[in-house]
């Protein structure tokens, strides 16, 4: 069993926050080392953290960066930064509303799951920019996707465990495919591929 830490103090910048390196691991269950999983109100410089920017002077966010926290409730990621590492924000299940930039061209595995902006999303392709992070749902046999055009990026198993997909077309637009993508996809026969892939 865990124990639940009330309040959490670090003071410094949240570029410095950004610099940190948390690692996680699957045991019976995921376990993050972020204590922010473990933590009821977090705050930067006495501030409580409810509602985050994080500016454009972090390059990028790192996996499990935010993991676990459900004091947030909403993210600005400012114009500038181009990743989101893998379960940065999984877990944070007060999170309602994202504004990411339209620059943003990484998103790590998972980075928004059990969150409630992803919870109360319809069941479908799910676009956070110009990157397609994942399909919500159960997809419905004999599915064929055509991904939109300008579409930069596919996340790390985005369509993993999607049996009802026949078809993909990637627009020339893609450039980076994640691991895993079509990982257990029986029933897919045709792919498309992006010429523009590195």
């Amino acid at each position: 069993a865990f124990s639940r830490l009330d309040k959490l103090y670090y003071s410094g910048e949240i570029e410095d926050w950004c610099k940190i390196q948390f690692n996680a691991f699957w045991e019976e269950m995921l376990v993050v080392s972020n204590p922010l999983k473990f933590c009821e109100k977090f705050y930067f410089n006495d501030k409580e953290v409810t509602d985050l920017i994080i500016p454009a002077s972090v390059d990028s966010i790192p996996s499990y960066s935010f993991s676990g926290y459900k004091g947030l409730k909403s993210l600005i990621v400012e114009d500038g930064i181009t990743s989101i590492g893998e379960m940065a924000f999984r877990g944070c299940s007060n999170l309602e509303k994202i504004d990411v930039p339209n620059d943003l061209t990484n998103i790590g595995f998972e980075a928004f799951k059990n969150t409630l902006w992803y919870d109360n999303l319809p069941d479908s392709v799910v676009y956070i920019g110009k990157v397609l992070y994942n399909y919500k749902g159960t997809m419905p046999a004999n599915t064929s996707i055509n991904i939109k055009e300008g579409t930069v990026s596919i996340c790390t198993s985005a369509f993993a465990n999607c049996s009802g997909l026949i078809s993909v077309v990637m627009p020339n637009s893609v450039t980076n495919v994640g691991g895993a993508v079509f990982y257990n996809c029986t029933s897919l026969k045709s792919i498309v591929l992006s010429e523009n892939i590195k």
